[in-house]
């Protein structure tokens, strides 16, 4: 059985260059949720809490990925993990 958890994800989003704008540079990172042998744990609820105090939830996709987390300025984020999505 999968418990609840949260992981502080990554202390910044890493830069990436916006290939649209030479000015704009936005931060952007992806999650994903694994069980201790790296294998993918989806689809499962999150929610990704950033530090400017915003709030994001939904469902992973089936290899526990989560949308991209994307901002024009770096963030601490902090992913929970809700619980698998059980099939019916």
């Amino acid at each position: 059985m999968t418990q609840l958890g949260e992981a502080i994800a990554i202390g910044l989003l890493d830069p990436t260059p916006d290939p649209l704008s030479d000015e704009t540079i936005t931060f952007d990172e992806q999650f994903q949720f694994v069980d201790h042998a790296g294998e993918p744990l989806g689809p499962a609820r999150y929610e990704v809490l950033k530090s400017d105090g915003s709030r994001l939830s939904g469902v992973s996709d089936d290899q526990g990925r989560l949308p991209r987390v994307d901002d024009a300025s770096p963030l601490v984020v902090r992913v929970r993990f809700l619980g698998l999505v059980r099939s019916t």
